[in-house]
């Protein structure tokens, strides 16, 4: 009961700050004063106004009247409680018409950045870039006012409006076929995940973390240029912005949908048909509010490396550096060589070819690289013997060298030198090695044919997908 009215009293402050007009919104002593012991129903009101309304004109073509009456109600609830998603305490409502999404920021340290440092920038980036992947975010409200809800977080003060990528797909009547994936980089250390025995994590826990795309997304060539193209200026303003735990919202649905949208036309908001004609996709980048710099991302940091020492577990998506993140979340599989030779049928067969080959490659280059490595410096074990003596010199044979490279610093400073140079010789023998076989390898590519990649100008209507479709695969990314 609680719950519900709490919600309730939410659902009508967010309604009254996106429909109030500017000039209602004065700020006075006694007003402050009032609002001070509001607990739940608290005093909401847009923030950059101006900004946000031109966007919605100016940029994503929005009928501002239209948009209004999205959130404009009468005996109806204002809106629709969609739930407390994930761990940030986030809670989600939807228009009645679900067309936009508002989304709260009760987090100090993501609510400031956002206001701070990231929204003028993101208003000049989606003016110079419309067809951005990042999601649109069409208006901003918060309390104006410190009130005794926020303060004791019973009811939280700052909110986003979002578009809805899920758009129409209410009123799909393929709608239940439609997939929604969150998704982000498989390879951080999430503790729920990997120090807690499975047995103890709850199915509720594990699926706020783990939901990987095991397919892949059937894209011609053009499309996917475009594509990869976006996600790469994107996350470079994102990496810009020091922003990490981004995620890229995935729906597929099938090619039968036509789903609405609105404002203006987008590939990755109408519904991008896959090359293999089954499905249509959209997708948005979405959750870019945790700032690396911030107090809070630090403390977590130095927790985490504190807990490495001993668990070595590595970084977390949201202690890892901003370009760090970037480049795994832009890491991909380049199939485009093999596929682009062989007929749809056979992609399966091609791709498990390629990885095959990629993966013995990479073994090989490790074993005969240490291999390389350990001949060299027993190579130098005479001379090593004669200046640390037959016990210290033990440590850096051949076989042992690689695991004692910590030891390397507790040398006298004559002994500590012959070891850096028996290790930098080594080294310099892997590096010629492997110079050598780069420079095989770029021979080898000028004997590589040319290929040229068609498109979708080269499937008949009604008839089976042509030879030269081109088929990408986003690398396997996991939900947190």
């Amino acid at each position: 009961m609680g719950n519900t009215r709490r919600e309730s009293a939410l659902t009508k402050s967010i309604q009254s700050g996106l429909l109030r007009e500017p000039d209602k919104c004065k700020k006075t002593a006694w007003g402050r004063f009032l609002a001070f012991f509001t607990v739940r129903r608290i005093r909401l009101v847009r923030c950059e106004l101006e900004l946000f309304a031109r966007l919605r004109k100016e940029i994503w073509r929005f009928d501002e009247d239209e948009y209004k009456a999205s959130f404009r109600t009468s005996s109806q609830p204002p809106l629709k409680m969609m739930g407390d998603m994930g761990y940030s305490g986030s809670t989600f409502f939807s228009s009645l018409d679900g067309h936009f999404v508002i989304k709260s920021l009760p987090r100090r340290f993501e609510h400031t950045f956002f206001q701070a440092d990231l929204l003028e920038p993101y208003y000049y980036y989606m003016r110079d870039h419309p067809d951005s992947v990042l999601v649109w975010i069409t208006d901003y409200i918060l309390s104006p006012y410190v009130t005794l809800g926020t303060l004791f977080g019973c009811t939280p003060a700052h909110h986003i409006v979002m578009e809805n990528i899920l758009l129409g797909k209410a009123e799909d009547p393929n709608g239940e076929q439609w997939e929604t994936y969150d998704l982000k980089p498989i390879d951080y250390f999430y503790p729920e995940r990997d120090l807690i025995p499975e047995p103890l994590v709850s199915e509720e826990t594990l699926n706020k973390l783990a939901d990987t795309f095991n397919d892949k997304l059937h894209l011609w060539k053009k499309d996917y240029d475009a594509f990869m193209q976006s996600l790469e200026a994107d996350t470079k303003f994102l990496g810009e912005a020091n922003a990490v735990d981004y995620s890229l919202f995935l729906v597929r649905m099938p090619a039968s949908s036509k789903p609405a949208i609105l404002g203006r036309p987008s590939p990755w908001r109408e519904g991008l048909p896959s090359a293999d004609g089954k499905w249509k996709y959209r997708a948005v980048i979405l959750d870019f509010f945790w700032a690396r710099h911030k107090f809070h991302a630090q403390a977590l940091s130095g927790a985490v490396q504190t807990f490495n020492v001993v668990g070595r577990k590595g970084p977390m998506s949201i202690t890892t550096t901003a370009g760090e993140y970037r480049e795994k979340f832009l890491t991909m599989s380049p199939l485009i060589a093999p596929q682009s030779h062989v007929a749809p049928g056979n992609f399966a067969t091609a791709t498990a070819t390629f990885g095959f080959t990629r993966n013995i490659a990479t073994s090989l280059s490790v074993v005969i690289g240490g291999v390389v490595f350990q001949h060299s410096m027993q190579a130098h074990a005479t001379t090593l013997t004669s200046v640390l003596g037959d016990e210290t010199a033990a440590h850096f044979d051949g076989s042992s060298a690689e695991a004692n490279v910590g030891l390397v610093a507790s040398l006298p400073v004559h002994q500590r030198n012959a070891v850096r140079g028996a290790y930098v010789a080594s080294l310099r023998s892997m590096w010629i090695l492997y110079v050598c076989v780069a420079a095989v390898g770029l021979l080898a590519s000028l004997m590589v044919n040319k290929k040229s990649l068609e498109g979708p100008a080269d499937r008949k209507s009604n008839g089976p997908v042509s030879e030269s479709l081109q088929s990408h695969e986003l690398q396997q990314l996991t939900q947190r």
